[in-house]
């Protein structure tokens, strides 16, 4: 739906994506504020234990929906272009898998979705830890039943193809008025960053930008490692400091902690 709307928002006048729309709307409101009014659907939903609760939609009702949404990506043209089918990429599972407790809850999704991940003309590509398959696709053999390729294990990038997919955004984020950007950090903050998160892309990026966050001036030059690493321990003791109210003598303990590379616990006690 979101895809339809960036490619030709008029489409979206369509009764059977009005409908929709409706869903997607009521869903997310109700997730985000806890309460919704919906004008001319005849529910009010609120917090106020007294009213009606928001409508349940069966797996069944939804699945007819998406079928009826693919029947209309391949009978439209979307901007000019006809679409054979749909590709559903499905993200972040590495998030969602980090409490051991969700582990339970992802199997049963996969296997109401079970009929759905049947579709014609539907691919679906699920991104996930590693072992996702193992342990999440393989507990349930009517759901393993279905898949029929092995799955993929991507390595992580290496560090100068992080930094040519760095090189890369910034080209595509260039303004047309600029004949030439200025690199915000040196390569080589991208090389300690992932030395420091044992290559995750995420957590590189996400340094990254707190990192330029912490520049008050605009950038004239690109910014070096030890420019770059101080603003970044001051992002991170910031966060602290905002969390936990820390004594003067608990501030001492945890920067000497800090300057260490590496200290047992037993050496903790010894020391203090």
């Amino acid at each position: 739906m979101r895809e339809i709307k960036l490619l030709q928002p008029d489409l979206l006048k369509d009764e059977l994506l009005i409908k929709l729309n409706q869903i997607v709307d009521i869903s997310q409101t109700i997730a985000i504020s806890g309460g919704v009014s919906v004008v001319g659907s005849g529910f009010d939903f609120n917090r106020d234990k007294t009213s009606i609760q928001p409508i349940q939609l069966s797996t069944a009702i939804l699945e007819e929906y998406f079928i009826s949404l693919v029947d209309f990506i391949k009978k439209n043209e979307i901007k000019g272009k006809k679409y054979s089918g749909l590709v559903v990429h499905i993200n972040n599972f590495d998030v969602v898998l980090s409490n051991d407790r969700t582990n339970k809850q992802v199997i049963n999704f996969f296997n109401e979705i079970r009929d759905i991940l049947q579709l014609q003309d539907v691919y679906f590509l699920f991104l996930g830890p590693r072992n996702f398959f193992k342990d999440i696709i393989s507990t349930q053999q009517r759901v393993k039943s279905i898949f029929y390729q092995i799955p993929l294990k991507i390595e992580p990038l290496s560090k100068k193809e992080i930094v040519t997919a760095f090189e890369e955004r910034m080209k595509l984020l260039q303004s047309s008025d600029v004949s030439n950007y200025i690199k915000p950090i040196e390569d080589e903050v991208i090389f300690r960053l992932y030395n420091l998160y044992q290559g995750d892309i995420r957590s590189i990026m996400s340094a990254v930008g707190a990192i330029l966050n912490q520049c008050s001036d605009k950038l004239t030059k690109s910014l070096s490692v030890d420019e770059s690493m101080l603003l970044l321990g001051k992002e991170r003791w910031g966060k602290i400091e905002m969390a936990i109210k820390l004594t003067e003598d608990q501030k001492k303990i945890l920067c000497y902690l800090i300057e260490k590379d590496k200290i047992s616990q037993k050496e903790i006690v010894s020391i203090f």
